[in-house]
């Protein structure tokens, strides 16, 4: 059996001749083998089609633009949240390093520590000197 020639579709006067082989994770895969099962076309012809209507778009780089603006906002979370781990890593030390941290041991019940707190005695109270 000899190999077929491409087949041309009907609607084109002629083949196309230029080609392009995305490489996808299975994840990504399977979103595009929904997208396209849900559109009714088959997994090469949406990915063409997708990539078509966004190449024609006005401005094509908008097509891509909200996912490289979730990207940067989430890079920038990391780094606020980096930012934030050092400020706790720094302040646990230092509360740590001489001791002056809180006792080791199980930690006071919301409902003792109230009980507790009410049973403190109160700050003894200074002498004020008369006003002259």
């Amino acid at each position: 059996m000899q190999p077929s020639a491409p087949r041309r579709r009907l609607r084109q006067p002629r083949l196309r001749e230029h080609r392009a082989h995305p490489r996808y994770s299975d994840g990504e895969f399977a979103e595009l083998a929904r997208a396209a099962d849900v559109s009714r076309m088959p997994i090469g012809g949406y990915v063409a089609e997708a990539s078509l209507a966004a190449a024609r778009a006005e401005d094509p780089s908008a097509a891509v633009a909200d996912y490289r603006a979730m990207v940067k906002a989430l890079m920038a979370a990391n780094g606020q949240l980096g930012g934030v781990g050092n400020n706790l890593n720094q302040l646990t030390w230092h509360l740590n390093k001489d001791g002056a941290g809180p006792a080791p041991g199980p930690s006071p019940t919301p409902s003792s520590a109230s009980s507790s707190a009410s049973k403190r005695p109160s700050p003894p109270s200074t002498p004020q000197s008369p006003r002259s």
